[in-house]
């Protein structure tokens, strides 16, 4: 194998493991938001546990995601934990409402990544240097 060939496959292949690592934090995120959703509607004894695992969850994301779908993660985290801090009912129907709002984008900003990572792995297939050398992406 070439050392282009090489350097190519190493550098899909960190693309391939962030990708991997991302969906499956991503995974739980999307996991947690809906056990929080199911549990709450039957048992409202259940938000504390709930918003537990979507907390976790959503700053388990930051670790892998970048700064976009970072934020947005936290922005989720943020508003549910406002819903289990409400003491009054408007204050519950807002943190709801923007519980609401904030988590209809994360979905997006989630598949503009994944569409991310496709476009980085060409470019593992394109530019090389004066020297011969793959540009590699971090």
């Amino acid at each position: 194998m070439s050392t282009r060939q090489l350097a190519v496959q190493s550098c899909v292949q960190r693309i391939d493991e962030q990708e991997a690592k991302l969906r499956e934090v991503m995974e739980r995120l999307f996991s947690a938001l809906g056990g929080f959703v199911g549990e709450t509607i039957v048992d409202q004894s259940a938000i504390l546990p709930a918003s537990k695992q979507v907390l976790k969850s959503a700053f388990e994301v930051n670790a892998y995601a970048p700064p976009e779908l970072a934020f947005s993660a936290l922005t989720v985290a943020m508003v549910v934990h406002q819903g289990v801090m409400a003491t009054t009912g408007a204050e519950q129907e807002a943190a709801i409402a923007a519980a609401l709002q904030r988590t209809k984008l994360l979905p997006q900003i989630y598949r503009d990544q994944l569409n991310e990572f496709d476009k980085l792995r060409d470019g593992c297939h394109g530019e090389w240097n004066r020297f011969g050398s793959a540009k590699m992406l971090q």
